[in-house]
């Protein structure tokens, strides 16, 4: 049970890195709005198939949190695919160790929590790595990441009431695709009205059905991840499979290096080493 568990709490992490890659490519050929559509349309397409396998009824409170959670996501995807469409994969999603400390932040101000003196310390040491990382050589703020941090803590929001709809229910498929559903009428409307005027043209190395290709794997997979990450904290094994998340930018940023021979300032890699530390303190805290 244990093993099974440590697997189901791993894989979300895994299968992000790579989708980020997916991402990266996507972003850069097609957009910022065409990346969104793309990948917040196909990634219903796993959950619409959960859904229908585990489908039972569930209740208006469960259904409200669930829309609130894909306002919060289509939000996150507009923003960070923006980021990621001029930026390194590597910095973009290190910005994504933002999240404990913003977790924290909402049980404080919004649900009266208390919470320990070391999960307190973590948050504050998580605030200063991503200050690190989103900084140049010059220890100015490049602004071209900002979209990406405020994606993260749009994300959080995401989790935050889907993981209330998903335990609230007891189900996943549900809550995800009443999320996923808002999320991309929301991109669609967004995407609709700044699109209308555009066309896409693709470049001599990536014809559309490739970008249609890649729009699919990357959203399927993305969707397979939240599904996964859904199960996990349907299972209360959300602590753990925090561990594995904080360690995910390591992989996206050797994967990277690998495929797009990223490289970061070592300013950047002290503020992810000490971003990792600070959600390692709360995860353990």
């Amino acid at each position: 049970m244990v093993g099974l568990a440590t697997i189901a709490a791993i894989l979300p992490a895994i299968i992000w890195a790579f989708t980020v890659t997916m991402e990266k490519r996507l972003s850069s050929i097609a957009g910022t709005f065409r990346t969104s559509l793309l990948l917040t349309g196909f990634g219903i397409l796993p959950i619409l198939a959960l859904f229908f396998y585990s489908y039972s009824a569930t209740s208006s409170y469960v259904a409200i949190l669930s829309i609130i959670s894909g306002i919060f996501f289509a939000l996150g995807a507009l923003l960070y695919y923006k980021s990621l469409e001029t930026e390194q994969m590597s910095n973009s999603s290190a910005t994504g160790l933002a999240q404990p400390a913003i977790l924290i932040a909402f049980s404080i101000l919004v649900l009266n929590e208390s919470i320990s003196v070391l999960q307190a310390i973590g948050g504050l040491i998580i605030v200063a790595g991503v200050f690190l990382i989103i900084t140049n050589k010059k220890m100015e703020v490049n602004r071209r990441l900002i979209p990406a941090l405020l994606a993260n803590v749009s994300w959080a929001g995401y989790w935050i009431f889907a993981s209330y709809a998903i335990l609230a229910s007891n189900q996943v498929g549900t809550p995800l695709l009443i999320s996923r559903a808002t999320g991309f009428i929301i991109v669609i409307i967004f995407s609709g009205l700044l699109l209308a005027k555009s066309s896409f043209r693709p470049s001599k190395n990536s014809s559309l059905k490739y970008v249609i290709i890649l729009g699919l794997f990357a959203g399927v997979f993305d969707a397979v991840g939240n599904v996964i990450f859904g199960y996990v904290v349907n299972l209360n094994l959300l602590s753990i499979a925090s561990i594995f998340t904080a360690a995910m930018p390591l992989f996206i940023t050797a994967l990277g290096y690998l495929i797009y021979g990223e490289r970061m300032t070592r300013e950047q890699w002290v503020g992810m080493a000490v971003a990792i530390a600070g959600a390692l303190i709360i995860a353990v805290g």
